[in-house]
C-alpha cells in the first residue's frame, strides 16, 4: 500500500494550511476544494490522510478567526467586515467607471454616491452592513448579467496581464508588465503540459487534479474580486514551477 506520511509532516501541513488561510483569505477556497476533491476522488485516495490534516488546519484557522470576530464585533464571522463593500465596489454600478480611474474604491467614500447606502446602514452592526453590501452586489449582477460577465472578463484580463488602466497601454510600465506576464504564463503553460509525462498514473492524476483546482479557484476569485497581481498569487507558484520545468526541459538537450 502507499507509504503513510510521518506525523510531523501532517502537523506541518495543518499549520501551513492554517497560516495560509490567515494570510490570504482566498486560500480557504483552494484548500477546501483540494481537500474535498481528494476525499471524493478514488484516484487521489492515497492523499486522504494529508487532506484530513489540511482540512483540520483550515477549520482551526476559521474557528480562531471567527472567535476573534466574535470578541470584537459580537458576531461569529469567518470573513472580514469589509468583504461586502469590496464585492459591491468591484461588482456594482460604479465598477465600469472605476476601471478608468484605476479602481472603484473611491466611490465608496463619495457622499453623493453613498448617501442612500449610509442612511440604510446607519443603524446596522458591522456584520449586518457587510451582508447588506453583499446583497447589493448580488442583486446588481442578477439585474445586469451581461455587464457582470463583461466586467468579470475585464478583471481577469487586467489581473493576468498586470496592465494599469490609468497609464497608456504603450507606456513603459504596461509594456514591461505585458511582456513579463506573457513570458511567465507562456512558459508556465508549456511546463504544465509536462505533467502528462509523469510515469505513474496515480501521481499524474493527482498532480493534474490539484493544479486544476488551484487555477479554477484563482479564476473564480479574480472574476468576482478586486483587480491586481497580488490576487492571483496562488496561481503564480504553479506557473513558476511550470516555467522552471519548461526551461529545464528545453535546456537539457543543449547541455548534453
Amino acid at each position: 500500500g502507499p507509504t503513510r506520511p510521518p506525523f510531523h509532516t501532517c502537523v506541518l501541513l495543518a499549520v501551513a494550511s492554517a497560516a495560509a488561510r490567515l494570510t490570504r483569505q482566498e486560500c480557504q477556497l483552494v484548500l477546501a476544494l483540494s481537500a474535498a476533491s481528494i476525499m471524493a476522488l478514488p484516484a487521489l485516495s492515497a492523499l486522504r490522510r494529508e487532506a484530513l490534516w489540511v482540512a483540520g488546519g483550515l477549520l482551526l484557522a476559521l474557528a480562531g478567526w471567527g472567535g476573534r470576530n466574535y470578541l470584537v464585533t459580537g458576531e461569529f464571522a469567518v470573513g472580514a467586515s469589509r468583504d461586502g463593500i469590496t464585492l459591491w465596489e468591484w461588482n456594482g454600478p460604479y465598477t465600469k467607471e472605476g476601471f478608468r480611474l484605476g479602481g472603484p474604491e473611491g466611490f465608496s467614500s463619495d457622499p453623493e454616491v453613498m448617501r442612500i447606502h449610509w442612511s440604510r446602514t446607519a443603524g446596522m452592526t458591522e456584520g449586518q452592513a457587510n451582508r447588506y453590501y453583499l446583497r447589493q452586489a448580488l442583486a446588481y449582477n442578477l439585474q445586469h448579467p451581461v455587464q457582470a460577465v463583461t466586467t468579470s472578463l475585464k478583471k481577469l484580463v487586467l489581473s493576468w496581464t498586470g496592465v494599469t488602466t490609468t497609464l497608456p497601454i504603450t507606456g513603459l510600465r504596461n509594456a514591461v508588465a505585458l511582456a513579463a506576464n506573457a513570458l511567465l504564463l507562456g512558459l508556465g503553460l508549456a511546463g504544465l503540459r509536462l505533467l502528462r509525462r509523469i510515469p505513474d498514473r496515480a501521481d499524474r492524476q493527482a498532480a493534474c487534479c490539484l493544479v486544476t483546482i488551484i487555477l479554477l479557484s484563482v479564476l473564480l476569485t479574480l472574476s468576482v474580486g478586486p483587480v491586481g497581481l497580488r490576487y492571483r498569487i496562488l496561481a503564480d507558484g504553479v506557473f513558476w514551477i511550470g516555467a522552471s520545468a519548461a526551461v529545464l526541459r528545453w535546456a537539457r538537450p543543449r547541455a548534453a
